[in-house]
């Protein structure tokens, strides 16, 4: 997503080249090789300015970005937010490029020297029915240059200062994207003239005088020339190589990831996504009562008549909004999330908020209740061996028909409830047991251990006498303890970028468990390089490879001078 750096160095040379061009032949004069020796100064004068806009305005009645999260994540079990500076850090380059150029054009030799540095960055725009950003690229080219022709001799400095946006949209299912829009501010300063006469007492400053204000009247034209040299060359090449990458993600979207989704039956029945000033919000739904049972997804926004309307969950996953209570930060509500104190600083970090419920929805995607599982695979889990299909059964498992897995997130832990019974081959069938699994993660400095405890054993239907006994009870701790081993996970994680990019190296802050939420809170690995410096290559003085006549002239009277 970054521009060619060939490319901007060419448009640069280009730029500079036609505006002290332009001053040089501003005037007619006899030929003059050498410069100035006293040159007359004038002080930087700004020419003709395009600003560019700072950061994208938000609409005026704005959605405060607590607020919208809240309102995401009381629809969608599983939601990712990512903040603006952390995404801007992510597919940011930073570029350098310095060194010498040569160059003809018109007949005029153009030398000197210039330095170009880009930045790419990212832009969330509020928008309460898409995420909605910009991608960004800005640059500033700073030279030095001395443009000679047979009539005259101009020393000029400058720079130029260009924006470029190309807005992109998310929906869920895939990126649109519109043509870019750019901006540009040329400021340039004619340092000095030479003539003929410019050594000869009293003569020579006055001609110098009239060069500089001839150069000064044509400087607005060719600021103007600069300008579109400039918005015809880095724009479309900065809106060809996003489009570039923009296709490859969409493809990706419907290609792999949607196959990999179809294959584990994990369609999300509900897509929705938002953005706000600080970040970018993607949140799913697993319900089973919707049309992606026949293989549907209801993606937010949908169309009707033209107008953006809101397909939502059924579920309500936190309360409602207190219409009464007095507005607050983040606008109206009961009682803070879970996650707040994760979504305070939600700019720098990238957040995954799970709820208790997309368990049991998932588990109902798979139509396991009421199912049978054969003893040897419940040997093999308890064994860590591997078990022989075909060697004599000791009965079955049968998962209970309602809820047969649910999940509990509540002080600082995830409670995972088993409902199964077991027909035996011999004997008579145990009811449906309630096996309670505890795991509590707990952070280090560079891992998270998972802490796994079996917390309790309760028949499913306590009323019917379904209990096990105090001997049948401790037989199968006895069995399942061994093998709740801890195992960790390392807090540092290493995202893949584009190629050519080195891996973005990010570390998860705070885990959190409390009110049926699961929330992670990742931000840029320090001492990481986040925004990588493109290194500056060998310059070489470089000419254009189409010459005029006067230019092939000029060529070969240089020549005839060295000889």
């Amino acid at each position: 997503m970054t521009m060619d750096r060939f490319s901007l160095k060419q448009i640069a040379r280009r730029t500079f080249a036609v505006t002290a061009l332009s001053a040089a032949l501003g005037w007619g004069f006899s030929p003059a090789h050498l410069l100035a020796q006293r040159p007359i100064y004038r002080p930087i004068q700004a020419g003709p300015q395009m600003t560019p806009p700072g950061a994208v305005q938000p609409p005026v009645a704005a959605v405060p970005t607590q607020q919208s999260i809240r309102e995401l994540a009381s629809r969608h079990p599983l939601c990712i937010i990512v903040g603006e500076r952390l995404a801007s850090q992510y597919i940011g380059t930073e570029t350098n490029d310095e060194g010498p150029f040569q160059d003809f054009i018109l007949g005029a030799n153009i030398q000197g020297t210039q330095k170009t540095n880009t930045k790419t960055k990212l832009d969330f725009v509020s928008n309460a029915s898409v995420m909605r950003l910009h991608i960004v690229l800005n640059g500033v080219t700073v030279s030095q240059t001395l443009s000679q022709t047979p009539q005259a001799a101009i020393q000029s400095a400058g720079n130029i200062e260009f924006q470029v946006s190309k807005q992109v949209e998310f929906d869920g299912s895939q990126l649109k994207t519109w043509s870019p829009a750019a901006f540009l501010t040329i400021r340039q300063q004619h340092l000095g003239a030479s003539t003929p006469v410019s050594q000869v007492p009293l003569l020579g400053p006055l001609v110098n005088n009239i060069a500089m204000n001839a150069a000064e009247q044509r400087r607005p034209m060719a600021e103007q020339i600069a300008a579109q040299r400039v918005t015809q060359k880095v724009a479309p090449t900065f809106n060809e190589r996003l489009d570039q990458e923009l296709i490859k993600l969409n493809q990706k979207l419907s290609g792999d990831v949607k196959t990999r989704l179809e294959n584990a039956q994990l369609v999300p029945s509900h897509i929705a996504t938002l953005s706000s000033e600080d970040a970018g919000m993607w949140g799913v739904a697993f319900e089973t009562a919707t049309p992606q049972a026949a293989g549907q997804t209801i993606v937010r926004p949908a169309s009707a008549n033209g107008k953006r309307t809101r397909v939502l969950p059924a579920r309500q996953l936190l309360p409602a909004p207190d219409a009464a209570a007095p507005a607050g930060v983040g606008g109206k509500m009961d009682a803070p999330a879970p996650f707040s104190l994760e979504v305070a600083n939600v700019k720098d970090r990238a957040l995954c908020l799970f709820h208790e419920s997309a368990v049991a929805d998932i588990v109902a995607r798979y139509d396991i209740g009421g199912k049978e599982i054969p003893s040897w695979m419940l040997k093999r889990f308890l064994s860590g061996a591997t078990a022989d299909p075909n060697a004599p059964a000791l009965g079955t498992i049968v998962l209970a028909q309602q809820s047969p897995i649910t999940a509990q997130i509540t002080g600082g832990e995830l409670l995972v409830t088993i409902r199964a019974g077991f027909k035996p081959v011999v004997g008579p069938e145990i009811p449906a047991q309630a096996v309670v699994f505890a795991v509590r993660p707990v952070l280090t400095t560079d891992q998270i251990v998972m802490k796994p405890e079996l917390r309790s054993i309760k028949a499913v239907d306590q009323q019917a006498g379904g209990s096990l006994g105090a001997v049948a009870e401790g037989v199968l701790r006895q069995a399942l303890e061994p093998k709740l081993k801890e195992y960790t996970l390392p807090r540092n994680v290493n995202v893949p970028r584009q190629e050519g990019k080195p891996q973005f190296a990010v570390r998860l802050q705070s885990l959190t468990l409390a009110d049926g939420w699961m929330s992670f809170a990742y931000e840029a690995a320090p001492n990481a390089p986040t925004t990588p410096i493109m290194p500056a290559q060998s310059w070489q003085p470089t000419r254009t490879t189409m010459k005029t006549p006067i230019d092939q002239q000029a060529v070969a009277s240089g020549a005839e001078r060295a000889e």
